[in-house]
């Protein structure tokens, strides 16, 4: 399917609003009608922001993001839970698009190091002492 439904996208837009209310201090200040109806450029910068979400939950993985265990009721804890990547098809959608941007010749891995986010998360360089 290449487009998602209205209702798929506003499933989609509404999972993420709730997450930054419940775990990033309220940041989204947008309805989901702003987000659904935004202007190309301000819709860029969402993916920008989950897409570094997706880097942080799923390559950087700080040790307090931990998965979800949901058990019914009466359930027993399972234990030994591999830990699942939720965010892979996304994270290949990211790499699919980004195709999109300048490559720095060191093929489209997605890895530590080399990520596709904005220069400013990249290692520093050394920069040379002669300034032109």
């Amino acid at each position: 399917k290449e487009t998602m439904s209205l209702a798929d996208s506003l499933y989609n837009l509404q999972l993420i609003q709730e997450f930054c209310q419940e775990y990033l201090n309220q940041c989204c200040h947008f309805t989901l009608e702003d987000m659904l109806y935004a202007a190309s450029s301000i819709k860029s910068n969402y993916l920008v922001f989950m897409a570094e979400l997706f880097w942080w939950f799923e390559v950087v993985k700080p040790s307090f993001v931990q998965p979800r265990v949901v058990r019914p009721q009466g359930a027993e804890p399972v234990k030994d839970t591999p830990s699942i990547p939720v965010l892979n098809a996304a994270k290949r959608n990211v790499l699919d698009s980004s195709s999109d941007f300048p490559s720095s010749g060191e093929g489209a891995t997605f890895t530590q190091s080399h990520h596709h986010l904005p220069s400013r998360y990249s290692r520093p360089q050394a920069h040379s002492s002669a300034s032109g």
